[in-house]
């Protein structure tokens, strides 16, 4: 009776780990990360853009938002099958756990933006106080000049930084920039370049060809995963899409 019940216990405990680690191997929709959050319609917009190509491929898709940091922690224990985009470099710091997909979303750029008032054409990176998001490995890259620098937790906590003046300047990649009317007017520069990538956790590995090939189709009607690039995104395209409505979800922030 007490072999029973410990095989029992342990059986269960087997069960607990394996679900908890591997997700994916349970057969339900890949788990992909996302650090755009729910608070700005451009970074929505870009979202379901990703989502439409993955959707047309017949690959179901469970978006979990995050903080950069906290998806990178959860891609690298299994947590998440992938991120849904990320510049290139990062695929050294997830390396021994993911791949990017080697054809990319889009080129990037990265910018500081100046608070009113503050011409970065004459001022020293070394004279200001920057802002940058926690985990955004190029916002660490280009924050190396300043003088000193504080942290934000997201986009709308770093816009509050250069709202009430906590900053002088911030660092932000191009479309969220663009999504943001009020930095238009605000002195900037670009300071980072470089391509965006879907990143893939190697247990998928045999899905990136597929993936990549779905980027280039996507692309090559025209289409553009960045809402500031301008022209058609293809959001209302239903060849594209497929049964996006049916076939994703949205799963609940990481805590």
């Amino acid at each position: 009776m007490v072999r029973t019940v410990i095989a029992s216990l342990a059986a269960l405990l087997f069960v607990v780990i394996f679900t908890a680690k591997g997700y994916a191997e349970t057969g339900g929709c890949l788990r992909i990360g996302s650090s755009f959050g729910d608070k700005h319609s451009t970074d929505d917009r870009v979202e379901a853009n990703i989502r439409a190509v993955l959707n047309s491929l017949n690959l179901c898709v469970e978006v979990v938002s995050g903080p950069p940091k906290r998806l990178t922690e959860a891609l690298l224990r299994g947590e998440i099958d992938g991120e849904l985009i990320r510049v290139r470099e990062y695929g050294r710091a997830v390396a021994e756990a993911a791949i990017l997909v080697e054809e990319p979303l889009a080129e990037a750029n990265g910018y500081l933006v100046a608070d009113a008032g503050i011409d970065l054409t004459e001022t020293d990176e070394g004279d200001l106080t920057i802002g940058m998001l926690r985990g955004v490995r190029w916002h660490q890259a280009a924050s190396k000049g300043a003088g000193r620098v504080v942290i934000a937790n997201d986009m709308e906590q770093l816009m509050e930084m250069l709202r009430n003046d906590r900053v002088d300047a911030i660092l932000v990649g191009g479309f969220l920039r663009d999504g943001y009317p009020e930095l238009a007017a605000l002195s900037s520069k670009v300071v980072y370049k470089t391509t965006l990538h879907f990143v893939l956790h190697r247990s998928h590995l045999d899905l990136a060809d597929e993936i990549a090939a779905g980027i280039r189709r996507y692309r090559d009607k025209g289409c553009s995963f960045l809402l500031a690039k301008g022209g058609t995104t293809c959001s209302e395209s239903s060849d594209i899409e497929g049964e996006l409505a049916r076939k994703s979800s949205a799963a609940p922030p990481m805590g």
